[in-house]
């Protein structure tokens, strides 16, 4: 059973990620305490947790506010995905099922360019990488990943605010499950590393006006 401070953890968490909390916005305890309708020290320990998870900055005996989506956070995150995710996508090969590659090719071939839903299509786009990273034996890795995949989710989720057109995006995912039902590692590795790369230029470019070349 999920305790109180995993409940908070989790709602905040998802607060933040959805921007319903703005980058660099206060956090008030008071408030949050009467919106959760959970006790403060489970909130303490969820604010706690937050923190550490780079979600948070606390300032002792001023406040805390959510972490902005600076530049350094996305080197960050995209350093570690360039990495590791590649190399941990490989392990799909062997793990995945057919059944769930054409699930998963349905649902990006269902978006069409007139009417996206950018909210689902990102949530899809977090379940495909959440999946790309789950099948790793290595606990270090698992649990990086863990914390990884949400900071990712919401420079996704602060992109889509700039950007609407992810026709590309859908073809560099259904270029990885081709080759993830292909059962080609290096297809899927190869794949996995390219689309990092598109996600990251996108992210400098429509949250900042930067243009890099990697």
């Amino acid at each position: 059973m999920q305790s109180k401070a995993e409940e908070a953890y989790e709602i905040i968490k998802r607060k933040i990620i959805m921007l319903e909390m703005r980058p660099t916005s206060d956090i008030s305890e008071e408030a949050l305490i009467q919106e959760l309708n959970i006790s403060r020290t489970p909130i303490r320990e969820a604010i706690q947790r937050l923190a550490k998870d780079r979600f948070v900055i606390i300032y002792p005996r001023k406040g805390t506010i959510v972490s902005d989506v600076s530049l350094d956070l996305i080197n960050c995150v995209y350093e570690v995905r360039l990495l590791n995710e590649p190399y941990m996508a490989r392990q799909t090969v062997g793990q995945t099922t057919d059944e769930w590659i054409w699930k998963m090719k349905r649902e990006f071939q269902s978006f069409r360019p007139e009417s996206y839903d950018v909210m689902k299509y990102i949530d899809l786009d977090y379940k495909l990488h959440r999946e790309l990273t789950s099948y790793s034996n290595n606990m270090f890795l698992n649990s990086l990943f863990a914390v990884v995949n949400d900071h990712n989710h919401r420079i996704r989720v602060m992109t889509s605010t700039r950007n609407r057109d992810y026709s590309c995006s859908i073809r560099e995912h259904l270029t990885i499950l081709e080759a993830i039902g292909k059962r080609d590692p290096d297809a899927v590795e190869q794949a996995v590393r390219a689309h990092i790369l598109t996600s990251k230029r996108e992210a400098y470019d429509f949250n900042f006006n930067i243009t890099i070349h990697e």
